[in-house]
């Protein structure tokens, strides 16, 4: 069952052609930034910049991180007096940039049936942008960020990584947490937003501008009014083209996609936010995402990969955060520590070989296991604990 919906942007909930816009965006924000950069220059480390965003494969640094540590040494200039200078051009020049665009026909209708239908609802932009510029042009589709209650909208302040990598559409879905299977991905564009998310096992449907040839048999594809109308129908899901089962290959970035979320949701969270009724707080989650990656997940997945079918046993570990004593640990060391052992873990699963997905083990409790199931049972166990993380943070009013 569909309980999360991911939109694209251009080409997708706004017309947009990105060989027209992206040059008169350039030529806006020269001549803009003309008295202070000469406009050369700043094309060359836009363009830079850019590229490290696209390339960034670190969890641990934001695309904002990845873009200005290249951006700010190209121009030869310190960040701070320039900031404020970029924030003027997108609230005074960049919206003059929305005449090259207009709606996408239904597209505003589809997006408020997808939440009529109580479905999670994402942007699922390309985040190499800043938030304000997102904002604009979602608001030139019809779809003013301050209208409807988005569940995430990407920006480059707030997102480690950006299209094509799957690990994109991972960190998309841990920040709503959402399983793969259980969401769905609606954009235009085959190599940067279907192939991916079928990798990961997102459901799609692919945007065009005109009617299919023949939508009988086209399932998954067609214009946003046929996406629109179906959302409308009672088996709304039919129109979607469904993933063959997902390739394990793809469960190294949906952990790393999960630990991006992880970090900024502990980074919109307070450490010293109390503890939900019969629940916990920030650092009690960490101290036990910490010990759960490095005494339970790394042991068994490196035990299934040495030994022929070995058997594993339950651990109890909710009771480690008294018997522990989390409450009085260092939060912030422990979500360090967390974030190491869950490098260390991708690490080792990043280079293995299809049939090593598939070697298996008895779990005590669970009977007959593969090691692609340990994992993907280890990647529900973030989305718990985002959604945790959420929860305390808004008990606490941040």
């Amino acid at each position: 069952m569909i309980s999360a919906i991911l939109f694209d942007l251009d080409d997708t909930l706004l017309e947009n052609d990105i060989e027209k816009f992206l040059p008169a965006y350039l030529q806006a924000l020269g001549k803009f930034m003309a008295p202070r950069i000469d406009p050369a220059r700043l094309q060359d480390a836009l363009m830079s910049g850019t590229r490290a965003m696209q390339e960034n494969t670190d969890p641990e640094i934001t695309l904002q991180q990845a873009f200005e540590a290249v951006f700010f040494p190209k121009i030869g200039m310190e960040r701070e007096p320039l900031v404020p200078v970029f924030d003027r051009f997108y609230a005074d020049r960049f919206p003059a940039l929305k005449d090259l665009t207009r709606p996408m026909d239904r597209a505003v209708q589809a997006v408020e049936l997808a939440c009529g239908l109580r479905w999670k609802v994402a942007i699922a932009t390309n985040p190499l942008f800043p938030l304000a510029a997102i904002a604009h042009r979602l608001d030139w589709a019809g779809l003013a960020p301050d209208m409807y209650c988005f569940d995430l909208i990407p920006s480059y302040e707030c997102m480690h990584f950006a299209k094509p990598h799957p690990e994109f559409v991972a960190e998309v879905l841990g920040r709503i947490a959402a399983r793969p299977g259980e969401a769905v991905f609606i954009g235009n564009d085959e190599a940067e937003d279907l192939k991916p998310a079928r990798a990961l096992g997102l459901a799609t449907y692919r945007v065009t501008l005109g009617p299919v040839a023949d939508p009988e048999t086209a399932r998954g594809q067609g214009t946003m009014r046929r996406l629109a109308r179906e959302l409308e129908s009672d088996h709304c899901e039919a129109a979607f083209l469904l993933p063959a089962d997902p390739s394990p290959c793809a469960l190294p970035p949906l952990l790393s996609g999960h630990l991006g979320a992880i970090l900024h949701t502990f980074g919109e969270s307070r450490w010293s936010c109390c503890p939900q009724e019969e629940g916990w707080g920030p650092v009690e989650i960490a101290c036990h995402l910490r010990d759960v990656e490095r005494e339970i997940t790394q042991p068994r997945l490196r035990k299934i990969l040495a030994e022929e079918n070995p058997y594993l046993i339950p651990v109890e570990s909710d009771s480690w955060a008294e018997e522990r004593r989390y409450r009085a640990q260092d939060g912030p060391q422990a979500l360090r520590d967390f974030t190491a052992a869950r490098k260390a873990t991708i690490a080792l699963l990043r280079d293995l070989r299809p049939a090593d997905w598939s070697r298996t083990a008895r779990h005590a409790l669970f009977g007959p296991t593969t090691l692609a199931e340990q994992v993907r049972f280890s990647a529900r166990h973030d989305l718990l604990h985002i959604e945790q993380i959420q929860g305390s943070a808004a008990a606490a009013g941040v």
